[in-house]
C-alpha cells in the first residue's frame, strides 16, 4: 500500500478514536480560546485585549476561528475540531518517525496508535489547549529538521529548513514554552550533523523574520514590539511553581510518566527498552529521538523563571508534558519491536512468536491485528470515554424556547450558548454585558426587560475572583437583585452540572400564577441542628468537618439555592462536598463539589443544585484550603423552588 493510503487510513482511525474520548466542554482556558475566536468574528481586532496572554496563542484559537467561519461548523465542531485535528496530525507524524526508524509500515501504524492513546494526552485530547498543539508542532519541527539534515538535494534541504523555521515561529506563538524545542535542535545538530549547522541557522533566520513580522503586528495593535513577551509578565510566581528543592527538579515529573494512567508504566518500560535498542544499534534517527525525549523532559522540568527565589518556569501540571507524547510513543514502539526480535531469537519462545507473527500475514491479517490492538487499548486505558455531560439537556432547553425570547445574561454565558447550539442562540434577543454580578441601575433595568435570566456560576465570578486574588478590595459590593434575592422576580427552571459542579443556572421571570419559593433561615427545623448558632468559625483546629443531613420528604426532587455570608482572607479558603445516599445507604452518583469565593471583609456566596428524588441523606464535608486559617460564617438562607 502506498504511504498516502496508510496516512489517510490512520487519520480516519485517529479521528474515530478522538471521538470516543470526547468530553463535555470545560469552563477554563479551553473555553477562553474558543470565546476569543468567537469575539473576533463579532468585533474584529477590537476583541484583542492588551492584558490577555490567551489571545497570543493563535495556533490554538485560530483553528476554532476558521471553523466558526463556516455556518455548519460554528458550534461544537469549532471547539472539538482543534484537538481532533492536532490528534490526527500527531498520529501522522508519529507514523512517519516510526516507519523511518524501524523500516515498516506496521511500526508506523503502531507509533501512530501509541500516540493517540498516550497517557500524557488524557486531559488534553478533547480540549482546544496549547499542550497538545505544542507537542505536535514540536514533532513536526523535528521531522522537518531531520529532512533538512538528510536531504540529498539543495532544494529539498532549503525547503525543509524553511519548514522547520516556520514551525519554530508557530510553536513560539502557540506558547512560549514551545521554544524549548530550539535547544533540542541545536543539541541534535551538534551531536549528529555538526557540518550541516548552517542549515539550522537558515531555519533560525526564517523564524526570526516571521517573529519580526508578528512583533510589527503587535506594534500596530498595542504600540508594543514585544507584546507577546510582556502580556504574560504578570504571571510570574504563579501557583504551582513553588519548589523548595532545586536538586529534585529532574525527578518531579517521573511519577507522571510512570503513573499517568494504566498504560503509563507500559509506555515507560517499552520506551526505556527502545532507547537501549536504538543506542546499541547506533541508529542515528533512533538516537535523535532518544536525545529529543530526554533533553525536552529535562528542559521542561528544570528551566527556571527566577533564581532567587528559585522557581521553575513550568508549574506542576502534567499536561505540559504532552510535548513528549510523540518521541515516547516512537521509542515505545522501538522497544516493542526489539522485544519481538528477542523473543524470535530464543528457542523457547521462537515457535510462539512465529505463530503470533503469522496472524499478521495475509491480505486482511494486519487489519485484524490492528483492530484487536485498538479495541484492547480502548478497554485497558483509564482515559475517560465519551460523555456529553450537560450538552443534550441544555440544547433541549434552548430549543424549547420561542423565537425572540429576551435573555438577560453575561457575556461568557451567551458565548457558551452559541457554542452549544448556535442556531438557537441566534433566535434570542440578548442582553449580555461583560459583568453583571454587582448592582447598578442600568443592569437592574436591563434585567427587568427580559423574560429569562441565565448564568454560568464559575464564569460569572471569574473577573471578581481574579480581583480577589489580587486583593483589589476587602468586602463585597452590593449584589444585583437577581443574584441577591432572585426569588422575588424569578423562578429557577433548570440547573445543569458540569461534572461534580452545579454551574449552569436558568431562571424564568415570575408571573402572577407562579408558586412561591420556600425561604428558610438558619433556625428552620428542616436543618435539625445542622447549622450552629451564627456567627460561627471554622478553623484549622476543627480539621475536616463531617455532618449528615436527613433530607425532608418535601424537599426531594426540587431545585434549591443555598446562600451563606462568610469572610476569609483566602479567596478560595473553603471546599464543601455534598454526597447523597439512598434509602439503602448506598452513595448515589450525584456528588457536588462546591468551591466558594470569599471576601476578607465578608460577603454572600450562593450555590444552586437539585436535590435527588431518591436521596435520603446528604453527607456534608467542610474543609479549609491549605493556605486558609479560618472562615467566619455570619448568615445562612435557603430558597427551595416549587416542584
Amino acid at each position: 500500500m502506498k504511504t498516502r493510503w496508510h496516512l489517510l487510513a490512520l487519520a480516519f482511525v485517529a479521528f474515530v478514536l478522538g471521538l470516543i474520548f470526547l468530553r463535555e466542554p470545560g469552563f477554563g482556558d479551553d473555553l477562553t480560546y474558543w470565546s476569543f475566536a468567537f469575539d473576533l468574528h463579532e468585533r474584529g481586532l477590537a476583541a484583542w485585549q492588551r492584558a490577555s496572554f490567551h489571545n497570543l496563542r493563535w495556533p490554538v484559537w485560530g483553528i476554532s476561528w476558521l471553523f466558526q467561519s463556516v455556518p455548519a461548523t460554528d458550534g461544537l465542531a469549532s471547539y472539538y475540531g482543534v484537538p481532533l485535528l492536532y490528534l490526527i496530525a500527531g498520529a501522522l507524524i508519529a507514523f512517519s518517525f516510526g516507519r523511518k526508524l524501524i523500516g515498516s509500515s506496521a511500526a508506523g501504524w503502531a507509533a501512530g496508535i501509541a500516540f493517540v492513546f498516550h497517557p500524557l494526552l488524557d486531559s488534553v485530547s478533547y480540549r482546544p489547549m496549547p499542550d497538545l498543539s505544542e507537542g505536535v508542532w514540536g514533532a513536526a519541527i523535528m521531522l522537518a529538521w531531520w529532512w533538512s539534515m538528510t536531504a540529498e538535494t539543495r532544494a529539498r534541504t532549503v525547503l525543509a529548513a524553511v519548514a522547520a523555521g516556520v514551525g519554530v515561529f508557530v510553536i513560539e506563538a502557540n506558547r512560549v514554552t514551545g521554544v524549548f524545542i530550539v535547544p533540542v535542535l541545536i543539541l541534535c545538530t551538534l551531536l549528529f550533523f555538526p557540518r550541516r549547522f548552517g542549515w539550522l541557522l537558515l531555519a533560525g533566520a526564517v523564524a526570526a523574520l516571521l517573529y519580526a513580522g508578528e512583533c510589527y503586528f503587535y506594534k500596530r495593535l498595542f504600540n508594543n514590539w514585544l507584546h507577546d513577551l510582556t502580556a504574560n509578565s504578570g504571571n510570574k510566581g504563579a501557583k504551582g511553581t513553588e519548589f523548595p528543592n532545586p536538586w529534585a527538579l529532574p525527578f518531579r515529573f517521573i511519577d507522571t510518566l510512570w503513573k499517568g494512567n494504566l498504560l503509563a508504566p507500559v509506555y515507560s518500560l517499552f520506551a526505556i527498552g527502545g532507547v537501549a535498542m536504538v543506542w546499541r544499534r547506533a541508529d542515528v534517527l533512533g538516537r535523535v529521538v532518544a536525545v529529543w525525549a530526554a533533553a525536552l523532559y529535562l528542559i521542561y522540568s528544570c528551566a527556571p523563571q527566577s533564581l532567587s527565589p528559585f522557581r521553575p518556569l513550568v508549574r506542576d501540571a502534567d499536561r505540559f508534558l504532552a510535548a513528549l507524547a510523540v518521541p515516547i510513543s516512537v521509542l515505545a514502539v522501538a522497544g516493542l519491536w526489539a522485544l519481538a526480535r528477542w523473543l524470535r531469537a530464543r528457542p523457547a519462545t521462537a515457535r510462539h512468536a512465529a505463530r503470533l507473527a503469522a496472524l499478521g500475514r495475509g491480505k486482511f491479517g494486519p487489519v485484524a491485528v490492528g483492530i484487536v490492538v485498538v479495541v484492547l487499548l480502548t478497554v485497558i486505558t483509564s482515559r475517560e470515554r465519551f460523555d456529553a455531560g450537560f450538552l443534550p439537556e441544555m440544547r433541549a432547553y434552548l430549543r424549547s424556547l420561542p423565537d425572540g425570547t429576551k435573555v438577560f445574561s453575561h457575556k461568557a454565558m451567551r458565548e457558551l450558548v452559541y457554542l452549544v447550539d448556535p442556531a438557537s442562540a441566534r433566535r434570542f434577543a440578548w442582553t449580555a454585558p461583560n459583568e453583571i454580578i454587582n448592582r447598578t441601575d442600568k443592569l437592574e433595568a436591563a434585567a427587568a426587560d427580559c423574560t429569562e435570566f441565565w448564568y454560568a456560576r464559575k464564569l460569572l465570578w471569574l473577573t471578581t475572583r481574579k480581583g480577589l486574588e489580587k486583593r483589589t478590595r476587602d468586602d463585597q459590593p452590593p449584589l444585583a437583585s437577581y443574584l441577591d434575592a432572585p426569588e422575588r422576580d424569578w423562578v429557577m427552571t433548570r440547573l445543569l452540572a458540569r461534572g461534580d459542579t452545579p454551574d449552569l443556572i436558568f431562571y424564568r421571570r415570575r408571573t402572577a400564577d407562579s408558586p412561591p419559593t420556600e425561604l428558610l433561615g438558619p433556625e428552620a427545623p428542616e436543618w435539625r441542628g445542622l447549622i450552629p448558632q451564627l456567627p460561627a468559625k471554622l478553623t484549622r483546629s476543627h480539621g475536616t468537618v463531617h455532618a449528615d443531613w436527613p433530607i425532608p420528604q418535601h424537599f426531594k426532587g426540587r431545585l434549591a439555592r443555598f446562600e451563606f455570608s462568610a469572610a476569609c482572607a483566602d479567596v478560595q479558603g473553603l471546599t464543601v462536598r455534598l454526597r447523597f445516599t439512598d434509602q439503602r445507604g448506598v452513595k448515589m452518583k450525584v456528588d457536588y463539589l462546591l468551591k466558594p469565593y470569599l471576601y476578607p471583609g465578608g460577603g454572600k456566596e450562593f450555590f444552586a443544585f437539585r436535590i435527588p428524588n431518591e436521596a435520603v441523606t446528604a453527607q456534608l464535608q467542610l474543609k479549609l484550603a491549605r493556605h486558609a486559617d479560618e472562615v467566619v460564617f455570619t448568615g445562612f438562607r435557603a430558597a427551595i423552588e416549587p416542584r
